[in-house]
């Protein structure tokens, strides 16, 4: 989860990451202790910029097994704090109640049974602000794009493409199901004065091209659904498949953001860092296929001119923001920096003037026609 403080002022990392959340007066023994959690070993993951994780080595015990687990192969355990794990700032303790929701949610369950080749971890059992859930990997999609040439960066675009919009039509047929119309934690980010503003108003001089941003920006969206918000090649865990090296196993991580928004949220989350990705390691058309894979799924009760706008716009705030915090979290120096910062401001402008013309010469040229 890419987190957010509530002022426009990002606060620097502690020096020190904890070894577990700050809330605890004990250590991760006496958790599983408290939480009648039976494991050989709990071994801490450095992963994650929000919560912390430990690989449950053996884990066993009858309320894991009824949901599917085999006895001693290990999991992975996530806990939440009341600040994210490497800054300062107030979040949900409890706010991975969102995550297990969303994993158990019936139009996840409809996406994976559309698109089999993408799944979720399977939530084992709930644990005190946190839970337990299938081990699904260790290798991100960023890091692999990176490392490994074998893997077919096309056809897992197309599938996470068509993994999102059939995401996105069954969250539309459930309906909204008890979720809000926005994440608690992402608020401080869209409110007037909020951190979107904050980058807009630092990149852009013109008072009146300000208020045409934002008042774009906080449009109402022309459909809504379930939308995991953080989509992007970091939480997507890759798994060897032993029969093709080419086609790793995919599973979607990390939904503590999840409520029930704007679909293009999503794709402009995509988008964008995919776009950083091919850009210093190579377009190897995972961008393009899984734009081409959304845009055939997803449909007309999705997909329009207007989206496509929304898209460009929320995408060029969204690089804005991520330039401003820590490019090189994305593998971009302080010069890469500026050269994005003035995309990110083409881009904004194109969805703002709806100029599609322009679009077109962009990879969202797949979206458009």
């Amino acid at each position: 989860m890419v987190t957010m403080p509530s002022s426009s002022v990002i606060p620097p990392p502690q020096p020190v990451t904890p070894s577990h959340p700050r809330d605890w007066s004990f250590g991760i023994d006496e958790y599983l202790r408290e939480n009648d959690i039976s494991c050989d070993d709990a071994i801490p993951l450095n992963t994650g910029t929000s919560c912390y994780l430990w690989r449950l080595e053996g884990l066993r015990g009858p309320d894991v097994l009824v949901n599917g687990h085999t006895a001693g192969k290990p999991a992975i355990m996530k806990c939440a704090d009341s600040t994210p794990k490497d800054q300062a700032f107030p979040v949900a303790a409890d706010r991975l109640a969102v995550e297990v929701k969303a994993l158990k949610s019936a139009a996840v369950a409809e996406a994976c049974r559309q698109e089999p080749s993408v799944r979720v971890p399977v939530v084992l059992r709930a644990t005190t602000n946190g839970f337990i859930m299938s081990d699904v990997g260790h290798t991100d999609l960023w890091t692999a794009y990176k490392a490994d040439k074998s893997i077919d960066a096309s056809a897992i675009g197309a599938r996470l493409g068509r993994w999102l919009a059939h995401l996105h039509r069954a969250g539309i047929a459930q309906g909204q199901d008890g979720w809000k119309d926005m994440n608690d934690e992402l608020r401080k980010f869209y409110v007037p004065g909020g951190i979107a503003e904050s980058f807009v108003y630092a990149a852009v001089s013109s008072h009146e091209a300000r208020e045409r941003i934002m008042s774009a920006l906080r449009a109402p969206p022309g459909a809504r659904t379930l939308t995991p918000w953080d989509f992007r090649p970091m939480n997507v865990v890759l798994r060897a498949n032993e029969h093709d090296r080419s086609a790793p196993d995919l599973a979607v991580v990390d939904w503590e953001l999840c409520h029930y928004g704007d679909p293009a949220d999503d794709v402009r989350m995509w988008f964008s860092e995919v776009l950083l990705l091919e850009s210093r390691y190579g377009d190897r058309g995972m961008l393009s296929s899984f734009l081409s894979e959304y845009g055939k799924q997803a449909g007309p009760g999705i997909l329009d001119q207007e989206f496509v706008c929304r898209v460009a716009l929320s995408a060029g705030v969204y690089i804005l923001f991520i330039m401003a915090v820590n490019p090189g979290v994305w593998d971009c120096t302080d010069t890469d920096a500026e050269l994005w910062k003035d995309k990110a401001l083409k881009y904004i402008q194109a969805g703002v003037e709806r100029d599609l013309a322009w679009l077109r010469s962009t990879p969202l040229t797949h979206l458009v026609d």
